[in-house]
């Protein structure tokens, strides 16, 4: 019997490096002249990563809370700080009240990858489609 998948995993892969592609792109060109409005920059680095994070649980979802949640929180973290040092050389700062809202972001992301994706496992048949691997596809 087939699965009813709300997104393929490969979808949803090639959604995450499209907009993963974005956001690099975003805060590495230098900083438009706009109105400031204060602190609202940190509510886009809260956005920002809420949804990279998401993405990336979603991409690496499993059903029991595990190893892996920590290591994508983990990655994301030092991607955030990475993401803020490189900054520098275009003009930009790096501000640690911008990581900490990164890190929040993805804290708040995950948390909500995995409730969301929790609860529509277990009220429904769909699931995220993953492909079958060569060996496995030849056991079936």
């Amino acid at each position: 019997m087939a699965q009813k998948g709300i997104l393929s995993v490969r979808s949803l892969s090639a959604v995450l490096a499209g907009y993963w592609s974005l956001i690099f792109i975003g805060t590495h060109t230098p900083k438009p002249p706009i109105i400031h409005v204060q602190h609202a920059d940190k509510i886009v680095h809260f956005a920002a990563f809420a949804i990279l994070a998401s993405l990336i649980t979603g991409v690496f979802y499993r059903q029991r809370l595990g190893i892996r949640d920590l290591a994508i929180g983990l990655f994301c973290l030092v991607y955030a700080g990475v993401d803020e040092l490189t900054q520098i050389p275009v003009g930009r700062t790096a501000d640690v009240y911008d990581w900490l809202a990164d890190s929040f972001g993805i804290l708040c992301g995950i948390v909500f990858c995995r409730f969301i994706l929790g609860r529509t496992f277990m009220r429904s048949e769909w699931r995220l489609v993953r492909q079958p691997r060569p060996q496995e596809a030849q056991r079936a």
